[in-house]
């Protein structure tokens, strides 16, 4: 989630690329926010427990 979990980049800007560093570089404080909501996403989104979830409701569905 760009400005929240990390930041959003093109690919063919380097200048981009070493500013968007620069920034976390200096900045600890919105380097351990964007951590640990990246986190808090990844929990929410993407664990196991989830993906179980998600796969058993897919097969729920279509089953007869």
């Amino acid at each position: 989630i760009p400005e929240k979990t990390g930041l959003l980049i093109s690919k063919d800007d380097p200048g981009n690329f070493a500013a968007a560093l620069k920034r976390l570089l200096k900045n600890a404080k919105l380097r351990t926010l964007m951590g640990e909501e990246g986190y808090r996403h990844y929990c929410n989104k993407y664990t196991i427990d989830i993906y179980e979830s998600n796969i058993s409701a897919i097969f729920s569905a279509y089953s007869v």
